[in-house]
C-alpha cells in the first residue's frame, strides 16, 4: 500500500494491529445513536441511544436538557454521536455545534 509514493505496508504483525485498531475505532466513531425505542434496520450495530448507555429515555432527556449530552435533531428525531457519547461517559463538556450560537459569541 501507498500514500504519496511512500510505501506504507505494516511491517509487523504489531504495526498491523494497531491499523486494524485504528481503522475499527474510526468506523465506530462514526456510529451514531438515536433517541427510539425502534432499531433502525440494516445497521450492523444497535442504534438505540437507550441501548449504548443503558439509561432510560427520560434519563436521557434530563442529561440533554442539563447540556451534558449533546445531541443533534433532525427531522424531529433526537439523534447522538458515538463522539459526543464517549465525551457524555467520561465526564467531558459537550463540544459546541459548528454555527451554534456559541460558536457565533466567540
Amino acid at each position: 500500500m501507498s500514500y504519496n509514493s511512500i510505501d506504507v505496508t505494516p511491517e509487523t504483525t504489531e504495526e498491523k494491529q494497531m491499523m486494524f485498531a485504528a481503522k475499527a475505532n474510526a468506523q465506530q466513531l462514526s456510529q451514531r445513536f438515536i433517541l427510539s425505542d425502534k432499531r433502525t434496520s440494516g445497521l450492523d450495530y444497535d442504534d438505540r441511544l437507550t441501548v449504548r448507555l443503558a439509561m432510560s429515555r427520560n434519563s436521557i432527556l434530563k442529561y440533554i436538557a442539563a447540556g451534558k449530552l449533546q445531541p443533534y435533531p433532525i427531522d424531529g428525531k433526537i439523534i447522538v454521536s458515538e463522539r459526543s457519547v464517549r465525551r457524555f461517559e467520561d465526564g467531558l463538556v459537550p463540544m459546541a455545534i459548528v454555527g451554534s450560537s456559541e460558536d457565533k459569541a466567540a
